[in-house]
């Protein structure tokens, strides 16, 4: 039902009714033993009702809209008494984004939500009763992100890296999501080097761009004239 399509303005903003997460986790949690006592009073009744969740999960369709931010949402707020652990929850989004990515070819909306719906979080004791949210990406779904990036839609990527400057909209820099992905700024200049300039239509022009961004040691907007690049677009969205 959450993943029915609407027109109207929601909390998802992605054009699906969705659901309270809240809500749906506290009625698939098993605390002290109420869903298995209720409805699976059987012997294997854990493993029954576990199965049936499980499925839930699998039988989701593409994009996977819905289920990802659900799978999150337990995540940020995990309890023993949900009847998945940690491990099977991430095995599982990492599944959606694996399938999304084999099965398209465009840097699109559903890309960019299913790999951060990857990020696992824990909560860290910090002493005195307190504790500090952790997030992490899992170094499978970063290798994924990263082949999809250079192999499928690179010169959208390339696109979506150039940020403009939010008051003028007349100088640019380049997003640290490149940095985010391939560590520092050295790295993915050698990961541009090693792409064929043949094979896309950005490289080339981007390469010069970035070469004036490296000349105010990353860290400045600068100006710089694009030719190739439908930089346009993005100063429109700006």
């Amino acid at each position: 039902m959450a993943n029915q399509s609407t027109q109207r303005q929601n909390f998802f903003s992605r054009d699906i009714i969705g659901y309270d997460g809240k809500d749906l986790k506290d009625k698939l949690s098993n605390f002290e033993n109420r869903i298995i006592d209720k409805f699976y009073p059987e012997k294997n009744g854990k493993n029954t009702f576990k199965k049936f969740v499980i499925n839930l999960f699998k039988n989701a369709k593409s994009p996977y809209t819905f289920e990802a931010d659900f799978i999150r949402h337990v995540n940020n707020v995990f309890s023993e008494d949900f009847i998945l652990n940690k491990e099977e929850l991430k095995s599982i989004v990492i599944d959606y984004f694996r399938k999304y990515c084999n099965e398209n070819n465009k840097l699109d909306y559903h890309v960019w939500h299913l790999f951060h719906s990857c990020k696992q979080t824990d909560w860290v004791p910090t002493g005195h009763n307190t504790q500090t949210k952790q997030e992490t990406m899992p170094i499978e779904v970063t290798e994924l992100m990263k082949d999809f990036l250079l192999n499928k839609d690179f010169d959208g990527f390339l696109l979506t890296l150039i940020k403009v400057e939010s008051f003028d909209r007349k100088t640019f820099a380049i997003s640290e999501l490149a940095i985010d992905l391939f560590d520092d700024w050295e790295t993915f200049e050698k990961v541009l080097t090693k792409k064929d300039e043949e094979d896309s239509n950005f490289l080339h022009e981007f390469k010069k761009f970035m070469a004036v961004f490296a000349s105010k040691n990353y860290s400045q907007y600068v100006d710089f004239e694009f030719k190739d690049i439908p930089i346009q677009e993005k100063i429109n969205k700006s």
